[in-house]
């Protein structure tokens, strides 16, 4: 994923939507899993919501617990979460 984002470690919207879409996950689920990995405290930016729809995908940095995850993840194998996070 080309984050293109100054160098922080955080995704532009347009990096996770264009992802998202590669991976055939629709928008409305893409917010849910932002909101699960921000509630899980795992990822620093909870996406906005406008009526029923999500708006505002950038899921901001991984936190420590994050990054502990993404390594755990990584470690069985799981590359692909890895590299969507």
């Amino acid at each position: 994923m080309d984050y293109s984002s100054g160098g922080n470690g955080s995704p532009t919207e347009r990096a996770v939507i264009s992802y998202a879409a590669k991976k055939n996950i629709t928008k409305q689920e893409l917010g849910n899993i932002e909101l699960l990995l921000f509630q899980a405290k795992f990822i620093t930016r909870c996406p906005s919501r406008v009526e029923d729809r999500f708006v505002n995908f950038n899921p901001g940095a991984l936190t420590t617990e994050g990054i502990k995850l993404a390594r755990k993840l990584a470690n069985d194998g799981c590359s692909s979460l890895i590299i969507a996070l």
